[in-house]
């Protein structure tokens, strides 16, 4: 498979995962399309439209990841404060 034909079967990749928004998958794509445009610079001028595709569809996976992770942090706080709240009331007892 040539580096144009698997850049964009990467963005492809990553614009589906984008969608279902299936975190490990779009971690895995990028790790790897970045790979095969690092393998393949310096660049050149027909290679640019290609990865600026893939480079628009990253910027999405990662705004997506962030906000993510941003949520998952907030509800783990809220659970650990939630935890902390109840050892507070007499007759609850902290071993399970």
């Amino acid at each position: 498979m040539d580096y144009h034909t698997a850049l964009v079967d990467y963005t492809n990749k990553l614009n589906s995962a984008i969608e279902s928004i299936d975190i490990a998958t779009i971690e895995l794509i990028c790790r790897d399309a970045v790979l095969l445009i690092r393998e393949n610079e310096p660049l050149k001028s027909n290679d640019m439209d290609v990865v600026n595709q893939f480079t628009n569809s990253h910027m999405v996976a990662e705004s997506l990841v962030k906000q993510v992770r941003d949520q998952l942090r907030l509800e783990m706080g809220r659970s650990k404060n939630a935890r902390k709240g109840i050892k507070q009331y007499k007759g609850i007892s902290s071993n399970g």
